[in-house]
């Protein structure tokens, strides 16, 4: 019996049991927990499985559609892994028509991007994604390039749009810095960082851009008098080119930088990379341009690679630079990354990144756990959209499948450790016990993954909690012990 075949079974008994069985052993007591106080208005799912035996823990709602906010990472992660090895380092390529003559290139100087989105800090040792670019401009200044006579061209054929807004946004998500959008190519998770400092009061704040500018600004703001009530805020344009200031903000406050979504990443990290290849000795005499059409590779003068997908980038002495790129993405979660990998699933699946094609990868993935398509609405890859919706048992079901993928497994943030458990479960005494990717929305919150129980054995469990009015934290409280229930 094959892998896949095997694991449609197991997960198809994991389905049934979700809406045949009448009681699993702990379905009073997680009632009774997420019965108390003002827990009791929301709707729950609960439903969790012993690995090893398929054997139901508790069922309480598991069949039930649920938003399930960023645990929705947990597709992406299993996706990447169904579709890319652990190994998998993301290439970006540049070339040229020809072998340049005493230092020409004639023609376009074309970089092809490929989604690396791993040009940024916390996958760089602390170095800034514009370290890759003169990177890059090095490598193509020692190839023997000085001077190109053509253009400098992005060729972003790798997606199907350079720089997608993922589909079910609302305006407000591109805002703020976890409503970055993916790209084929860009720096920095395609945030961009203003400074702003307190003038004279009846005065604008100084603003400055903390890099290359990215944005007209618009100031509209007044500095306010000391000790008085703070009402600034930024808004970018519906373009992401202007970015407004309105409000006050009072004499006292500290100076201090803000990061914004750019509009147009692909275009922004060109304009850096042109000033890099000025910078490093290299002349570009045309201007840059986007080519969605793929340009056939001529006389390749630069690759760059990325940090491995699922292993984390190590120094020659053996010291780790950068964690995998999967860790950052669901122990920090962090959206930026977790869209870019799930277009990069689609683009190896079918060729070209898209939302199409990662809504297609994913179908074809669930088809092969037995898991119906009423049980799953994918709308996005990090969960930031609502209008994403999945079954407690087919959450179950995914972390069956991937509960011995070492990569998926070394992402999750650990109680009591690291990423967003690191303050949680300490109470309940699961430090160490419970390996889960956390989700929160304004009245959704809910946690998916796996815990050792007092026995030793492992469980996987998604909990899921909509339409709340009570507290947030008193909601993850509820949370937590219903887990402890799990582990007892």
């Amino acid at each position: 019996m094959t892998r896949t075949a095997a694991r449609s079974i197991l997960c198809l008994l994991i389905l049934v049991c979700a809406t045949t069985l009448a009681a699993a052993p702990k379905d009073a007591r997680v009632r009774a927990v997420v019965a108390k106080g003002s827990a009791d208005l929301a709707h729950w799912g609960v439903y969790a499985v012993d690995v090893e035996s398929g054997a139901v823990v508790a069922d309480v709602g598991g069949g039930k559609l649920m938003v399930p906010a960023s645990t929705r990472k947990l597709v992406t992660a299993a996706l990447v892994t169904e579709y890319l090895e652990a190994d998998k380092r993301f290439e970006t390529v540049a070339h040229v028509p020809a072998i340049p003559r005493d230092g020409i290139a004639l023609g376009d100087l074309v970089v092809r991007g490929c989604g690396d989105p791993t040009w940024r800090p916390a996958l760089l040792g602390g170095r800034p994604g514009a370290s890759k670019l003169r990177e890059l401009a090095r490598v193509i200044r020692r190839s023997g390039v000085e001077r190109v006579t053509g253009d400098l061209v992005i060729d972003t054929s790798r997606f199907e749009d350079a720089s997608p807004v993922p589909p079910g946004w609302e305006w407000e998500d591109l805002q703020t810095i976890d409503g970055a959008i993916p790209s084929v190519f860009g720096i920095d998770a395609n945030l961009a960082g203003v400074r702003i400092s307190p003038a004279s009061t009846g005065q604008p704040p100084v603003v400055s851009h903390s890099g290359r500018p990215a944005f007209e600004i618009v100031n509209r703001a007044v500095t306010g008098s000391r000790g008085s009530a703070p009402t600034f805020q930024l808004s970018r344009s519906l373009d992401g080119g202007a970015l407004t200031l309105t409000g006050s903000l009072p004499a006292d406050s500290a100076a201090g930088a803000r990061s914004v979504p750019v509009g147009d990443p692909v275009s922004f990290a060109a304009a850096e990379l042109l000033a890099a290849l000025g910078e490093e000795g290299v002349a570009v005499e045309g201007e840059v341009r986007l080519s969605a059409d793929s340009i056939a590779v001529g006389h390749v003068v630069a690759i760059i690679q990325s940090a491995p997908l699922g292993m984390p980038l190590r120094a020659s002495s053996g010291e780790t630079i950068a964690p995998p790129i999967l860790s950052e993405m669901n122990k920090s979660s962090d959206n930026h990354l977790a869209e870019s990998l799930y277009l990069l699933a689609g683009a190896e699946a079918f060729g070209r990144g898209s939302y199409r094609s990662a809504s297609e990868a994913e179908k074809r993935y669930w088809k092969s756990l037995g898991v119906s398509a009423s049980n799953v609405v994918g709308i996005d890859g990090s969960g930031l959209a609502r209008r994403n919706l999945i079954t407690p048992s087919a959450m179950v079901a995914l972390l069956v499948d991937k509960s011995d993928n070492t990569a998926f497994m070394d992402s999750l943030p650990v109680a009591g450790v690291d990423g967003t458990l690191r303050y949680r479960l300490h109470d309940e005494g699961l430090s160490k016990r419970v390996f889960a990717k956390t989700g929160t929305l304004t009245g959704v919150s809910a946690l998916a993954g796996y815990v050792t129980t007092n026995s030793g054995r492992q469980v996987a469990f998604a909990i899921m909690a909509n339409n709340y009015t009570a507290s947030a934290s008193s909601i993850r409280g509820v949370i937590d012990e219903a887990v402890g229930v799990l582990a007892e």
